[in-house]
């Protein structure tokens, strides 16, 4: 993100992200690209999403799913949405990609950032 501080653009990073790595199915993960070059976004925003409006929801139902070939995706998202998420799957004794993995069925593209959003020009 950039800083507008007395007339001059200061790059800066974002404190209220948190970069984590997860394991996606690849299929999912091609879904998710597909998804994210529709939409003009990034897979990241995608998966924030996700969670989010899976978090809104009271109860879940997991349905248990064979092993595949899963591949490794890091990205970052927001400190406070990754903590209530972590809360969540110690709660129901899941791990957390299997809930990241399970928010990718929640996504609402009507309310998504779009790619240019890290790129955002801040003032104060």
């Amino acid at each position: 993100m950039w800083i507008q501080h007395k007339g001059r653009l200061i790059q800066a990073k974002d404190a209220s992200r948190h970069r984590y790595k997860t394991y996606l199915k690849e299929d999912v993960l091609a879904e998710l690209k597909t998804l994210a070059a529709t939409h003009n976004t990034e897979i990241g925003y995608l998966l924030e999403n996700g969670v989010y409006h899976l978090l809104q929801h009271d109860t879940l139902t997991l349905q248990k799913h064979p092993r595949c070939a899963k591949k490794e995706f890091r990205t970052t998202m927001d400190a406070e949405l990754f903590a209530a998420l972590s809360e969540r799957a110690a709660s129901l004794r899941v791990p957390k990609n299997r809930l990241i993995e399970e928010a990718v069925q929640y996504i609402d593209v009507s309310t998504l950032k779009h790619k240019d959003y890290r790129y955002r020009i801040e003032t104060r």
